[in-house]
């Protein structure tokens, strides 16, 4: 694992590097309860929730290899010729299991990025088509134009005296 890769493990599971297991299943329990999807059905919160668990696995993987090999003078105490370099480009250690762990992560990062990819497409088609209607009301919609709205307007207060005039009218023969 890089060191980027841990930084941000540890940065999700919002732990300092001088948290031990203990501590580490304490927060794990508490951001999962916070992202659960049965707590919060949202597309943001499940994502996170697996990012939480991306996060676990990566930070547990550390504490276990920081067991293994405690450190001496302020660093792991696995030397060059103890760890195996996997062909990927980056120092995984000597645990094959870490090295199958990154592949995962790697799919699922590839995985969510093309699951966001086909979610944007999905909400920009669902916008065109939304505006495209909106666009075809409007056209369909024949507006009045100014003289027909004057003309509404003289007819809306004729009725509105004759309405006042007939309650006159009434109350003129009602002896009022």
């Amino acid at each position: 694992m890089n060191e980027i890769m841990v930084k941000w493990a540890y940065e999700t599971m919002e732990l300092d590097k001088s948290a031990d297991e203990k501590q580490l299943k304490h927060q794990y329990r508490i951001l999962c309860k916070r992202y659960h999807p049965d707590e919060n059905n949202s597309e943001n919160n499940l994502q996170a929730y697996y990012r939480i668990q991306q996060a676990y696995q990566i930070v547990s993987q550390v504490m276990e290899y920081r067991s293994k090999y405690p450190p001496a003078g302020g660093g792991f105490a696995a030397t060059q010729t103890e760890q195996k370099t996997y062909y990927t480009g980056k120092v995984i250690g000597n645990n094959p299991k870490v090295y199958s762990n990154y592949k995962k992560m790697q799919q699922r990062l590839d995985e969510n990025a093309r699951l966001k990819e086909w979610e944007e497409a999905a909400r920009k088609k669902k916008e065109k088509k939304q505006s495209e209607e909106c666009e075809k009301m409007i056209k369909s919609r024949k507006l009045p134009s100014e003289s027909e709205r004057e003309k509404l307007e003289k007819v809306k207060k004729h009725m509105e005296a004759e309405r006042i005039a007939d309650i006159i009218s009434i109350l003129i023969k009602s002896g009022m």
